[in-house]
């Protein structure tokens, strides 16, 4: 009869969080590429001028949800290093002003 080894749930649980860890922090690092590729189109936009304002405008979209995206990353891994769990959900106050933050720090972005 083969044995099996049991190990304390802390133990499983600590691994589990580790694996979720290193996961959530790819996504960050892919989030993150992501937000830089979408900033390096909105700055060949502009430098076309008005001929690719709907390009312009689409990479705009796209910073304000690489920002959101970034945004609950971080507090996925906060939670998670804090020994907290890695909900996704943000309660819809959450979400309008992590919306709202983004949106102002990329018009302030755009009127320099």
């Amino acid at each position: 009869m083969a044995h099996t080894t049991w190990y304390p749930l802390t133990i499983v649980m600590n691994d589990l969080r580790k694996a979720k860890l290193e996961m959530w922090k790819k996504k960050l690092g892919e989030a993150n590429a992501f937000l830089s590729e979408a900033l390096k189109r909105k700055s060949e936009a502009m430098k076309v001028g008005y001929l690719s304002e709907n390009a312009y405008k689409m990479a705009s979209e796209e910073i304000e949800m690489g920002h959101a995206r970034i945004n609950e990353i971080n507090r996925i891994i906060k939670n998670l290093e804090t020994g907290g769990g890695d909900k996704q959900s943000l309660p819809p106050s959450e979400i309008k002003q992590s919306f709202s933050a983004n949106k102002n720090s990329t018009n302030s972005d755009h009127s320099s």
